[in-house]
């Protein structure tokens, strides 16, 4: 006989594939942790990323200075470098609602089962506007006859 179980459990749930996925920033939210003499603060990421059951975090160090993750990756999003002024003084809210690509990778945090993270963020794809074909209608310069 076979019994099969009607309850779901957390061994149920599938695993995201790895890979890169089309997302969009759903929420920014400070990191709450007590922070001790040399913490920096972090904030957190959520994309709705197109295939996941739920919102996906990502966290980072709150630094836009140099090469950070942080500043990289909103230039991503941005689809463009960020001003001398930006970068003094980022409005984070500038984010929500961008699209953006997420590459996705598992992780495994010691003898737990794998997860899977966002490893990284991209710029979502350019798509560039289909061009009709020049018709007789389309064309005025086309020769009928």
């Amino acid at each position: 006989m076979v019994i099969k179980s009607t309850i779901p459990t957390k061994n149920s749930t599938v695993l995201m594939e790895a890979g890169t996925y089309a997302a969009v920033v759903k929420a920014i939210n400070p990191v709450e942790k007590l922070l001790k003499e040399g913490d920096k603060p972090e904030l957190e990421i959520e994309f709705t990323v197109v295939g996941a059951t739920e919102p996906m975090p990502k966290r980072y160090l709150v630094r836009l200075d140099g090469r950070s993750p942080l500043r990289r990756e909103v230039q991503a999003i941005l689809g463009r470098s960020l001003s001398l002024p930006e970068i003094a003084s980022f409005d984070t809210d500038q984010l929500l609602n961008r699209n953006c690509q997420v590459v996705v990778a598992h992780q495994h945090d010691g003898g737990s089962k794998p997860k899977a993270v966002i490893k990284t963020v991209q710029a979502a794809p350019v798509v560039l506007p289909s061009v009709p074909t020049p018709t007789a209608t389309t064309n005025p310069t086309a020769v009928v006859g």
